[in-house]
Order: C-alpha cells, then sequence, then structure tokens
C-alpha cells in the first residue's frame, strides 16, 4: 500500500455503462441546474453517469459512501487505467476531493473540499506523498500529519481520537516499521509489524494484556451489522414495514444515512443523508432503533467509535 491521502476511502471498481435512453424506466433520474449536471442511477443505486447539457462527460461506480467521477471514456469492463483528472462527490452531489493520476498513479496536487470550499492540498510524486501537510478521514477530521522529502523519506504522525499518538516512518516511500498502539480508552494495544507498506504481523491484547483474537491483518475493518457483510440490509428485509402513505403512492427510492457506533457496538446520533419520503425516513430510522448492538469497526484490530454510512433500497 503506498502513502494515501485518505485512509478511510472506499474502493472502487470501474465498470462499463450501457447506452442510456431518456425514456427507459430502469433509470432512475436526477436533473438539477447546479453547474448544470445530471446524474443517473440504475436500480441497484450503483452505477452512476453524469452528463452535461445532454451530453456523457463521464461515467463512476458508487457504494452510495462516496462517488468517484472518472473523466476519461469507457475502454474497457474493469481494467480501466485512471488518466487525468478524477473527481469524488458524496452522495448529495457535493464535492470531496479532487485528484490528478499518470497511468494510474497518483501525481501532483490533491484538493479537499467541504461543503463546497477546499480546506487542504496534498502533493503526490508518483503516488507517494511528498512536503508536509495533513491527512483526514471521510468525515474532515484530522487524524495525522505527515513531513515527507521528495524521495518518499520522512514520517506520518497520527494524532486521532482513538490511540495515544504513534509514529510511522518511511524511507524511499515504503514503511518497514514496528509499532506499538494503544487506545485512548485503555482498552487495549496492538503491536503492528510493517514490510513495504503492508501489516506482515500483528498482536492484539485487551486491558488486562489477554491476548485477543486476530479477524485480519489490516489497518481498518468496517462495522458490520452481526457481524455480516449484509447483516443490516437482511436485518431490513426480515423487519421492515413499508409506510402505508408510501404504498398508496407508490413512493420507493433509496434512504442514505450515518450513525455513530461505540466500541460496545451502540449505536446513536441517526442522521439522514437522503430520502424520497419522510415516511420512509421514520421506517429507517424505526429499524436502527430496533436493531441494537451492532459490530464495531477496528483499527489495528481494536474496537474503535466511528462513523458508519449504509441504506436500504424501498
Amino acid at each position: 500500500m503506498k502513502i494515501t491521502s485518505i485512509l478511510h476511502s472506499a474502493i472502487y471498481i470501474m465498470i462499463s455503462i450501457p447506452v442510456l435512453s431518456q425514456s427507459s424506466k430502469e433509470w432512475h433520474y436526477n436533473i438539477t441546474n447546479k453547474e448544470n449536471k445530471g446524474t443517473a442511477y440504475d436500480n441497484s443505486f450503483k452505477i452512476k453517469v453524469v452528463f452535461q447539457n445532454g451530453k456523457y462527460i463521464a461515467h463512476t461506480y458508487s457504494n452510495l459512501y462516496e462517488i468517484e467521477v472518472q473523466k476519461s471514456e469507457v475502454t474497457d469492463s474493469l481494467g480501466k487505467v485512471k488518466e487525468g483528472e478524477t473527481i469524488v462527490y458524496d452522495v448529495n452531489g457535493e464535492i470531496l476531493s479532487k485528484s490528478y493520476y499518470k497511468n494510474n498513479i497518483k501525481n501532483g496536487t490533491t484538493i479537499l473540499y467541504k461543503n463546497g470550499k477546499a480546506y487542504a492540498n496534498q502533493e503526490h510524486k508518483d503516488g507517494f506523498l511528498v512536503g508536509s501537510g495533513a491527512l483526514f478521514t471521510s468525515d474532515h477530521e484530522q487524524y495525522a500529519t505527515y513531513d515527507m522529502d521528495k524521495n518518499g523519506n520522512g514520517t506520518i504522525n497520527h494524532n486521532d481520537k482513538s490511540f495515544k499518538p504513534y509514529t510511522l516512518k518511511y524511507q524511499n516511500g515504503k514503511c518497514n516499521d514496528t509499532i506499538l498502539v494503544e487506545t485512548l480508552s485503555n482498552t487495549g494495544k496492538s503491536r503492528i509489524v510493517y514490510k513495504d507498506n503492508k501489516i506482515a504481523d500483528m498482536k492484539s491484547w485487551d486491558n488486562n494484556d489477554k491476548p485477543l483474537a486476530i479477524t485480519d491483518t489490516v489497518y481498518y475493518t468496517r462495522a458490520k451489522y452481526k457481524n455480516k457483510t449484509n447483516g443490516w440490509l437482511d436485518f431490513c428485509r426480515e423487519n421492515y414495514e413499508y409506510p402505508k402513505i408510501a404504498s398508496k403512492k407508490n413512493i420507493r427510492g433509496v434512504v442514505v444515512f450515518k450513525i455513530d457506533i461505540d466500541e460496545s457496538g451502540n449505536t446513536s446520533n441517526a442522521r439522514i443523508l437522503r430520502t424520497p419520503h419522510e415516511s420512509l425516513t421514520n421506517e429507517v430510522l424505526r429499524l436502527i432503533q430496533l436493531s441494537g448492538k451492532w459490530t464495531p469497526a477496528k483499527i489495528y484490530n481494536l474496537p474503535v467509535k466511528t462513523t458508519f454510512q449504509t441504506y436500504y433500497v424501498f
């Protein structure tokens, strides 16, 4: 893994886009005057096409967390190479970042945005961070600073809301360091060995120095419902009650929301990002309250409090 600007970002798979017809009933259109931009979602709400003045300008793959727009023509189904400008939007069309690629490698200036305004720049050379700056989560919270020379030598100093401060050292763009990280709440610690930017070994202990099982030797594991990848969607299918007013008016669509999940899996602070109708909003809020505890996210195999974003399609 190269030194990237946002470690918490989603993974995107670029796929080919079918020819669209304005009369096609299998596509859901959202035409706005903002920047004279239009969008179209397929029935899974994952493929999005962006066009201006009625002409195709970009294609994207979206998992309803973020939307990546690649401004180049579709050449194949899976092997798309990023070249030139790439823009990432949130689910409501607000710009999050603008980056530049050469031969699928990030080069030049990456600009980060919040509420439509730029708030930070990051420089890359051949995929590596250079210079000094800060790293941010997808919620625009700073979690680290970096100081790197043009050859990829330097440090990334982590100081986030979950762990006591720690530092990763890099040489020629690669991390071959061993670190010990401890949670601020003193609930656990992990010893991590990096080799060529990858985690080669990891051991974890609770606050009583009892070894913890290693579920996966990765930096970050997203929160899940009942420890299942599709647990939330399965729960919704089994428990949802289609609102009478929505059924009567044949209102359908996707409700996108965020919740906070603490280290123990308790949920709080639910907020709706997008909804087609208030009745569907209320049903999703009811399902969240009914769901009970979730499986918390993990960083370095240790449970942490995070903001989780997901959806349900009615």
